[in-house]
Formats: structure tokens, C-alpha cells, sequence
């Protein structure tokens, strides 16, 4: 089994700048946000990008995106 991920794939970069700064500076839902990055499972997958455990890069990432 592998280990955790080194870096961000595209989409998770897709995903975590549309939750900081939304489409055209709108706020949108997680699920949202996921939908457009390209997640066939948006639904659940826009609460799994956001658990630090699950993805900490991702977290990392939008925390930085928002500093």
C-alpha cells in the first residue's frame, strides 16, 4: 500500500482555490468546488479534501491560499 501523497495533484490545486476564492470571487459549496475540479464524486469527495487527516496537503494548501 502506498504511503501518503508528496504534493498536490492538479485537481486538488483546482479544488482547493475555488474554496478560498470561489468562481469570480463567489463563494461556493464543497461540493461545488469539487464538481468543477472534476471530481465524478463530488458529493463526498468535497468533505474528504477538507479532513486533515485524509488530505493534509490539501488542508495545508488552503490554509496557505487563505494567509
Amino acid at each position: 500500500m502506498p504511503g501518503p501523497a508528496k504534493q498536490l495533484t492538479p485537481k486538488q490545486m483546482k479544488f482547493a482555490q475555488l474554496i478560498v476564492y470561489g468562481v469570480e470571487g463567489v463563494p461556493i459549496t464543497k461540493t461545488e468546488a469539487a464538481r468543477i475540479a472534476g471530481y465524478a464524486d463530488s458529493l463526498h469527495e468535497g468533505s474528504r479534501l477538507t479532513n486533515p487527516n485524509k488530505y493534509p496537503l490539501v488542508c495545508a494548501f488552503i490554509s496557505n491560499l487563505r494567509d
